[in-house]
């Protein structure tokens, strides 16, 4: 009969007994408060952000804070090209109606 290999904390120098997802129970402890950077759930997309996921891919604090900024932006104004675009279209809709 063979002997089951003992596993070992994944945690470089520790030399604590395997309990789960690769730890000892200290280091496991850790983990679970989010300690580490591999995480129980999916993380929000934002830089050094470690809260839990949502909508969007963003934490409920991100998301609110997007829904604000879009609400305080304008709209952009025209550029002149799209301006002339816009006159010279509006200028040759007239010129058809004349010759009609």
């Amino acid at each position: 009969m063979e002997t089951a290999v003992e596993r070992k904390c994944k945690i470089d120098q520790c030399k604590g007994r395997y309990r789960a997802k690769g730890y000892c129970t200290r280091h496991y402890r850790k983990w679970r408060k989010g300690a580490y950077r591999k995480t129980r759930y999916k993380c929000c997309t934002q830089p050094d952000c470690r809260k839990p996921m949502g909508l969007n891919g963003l934490c409920q604090e991100h998301r609110q804070a997007g829904e604000v900024s879009q609400k305080e932006i304008k709209t952009p104004e025209k550029s002149e090209e799209s301006e002339k675009k816009e006159v010279e279209a509006e200028k040759t809709e007239i010129l058809k109606e004349d010759q009609k």
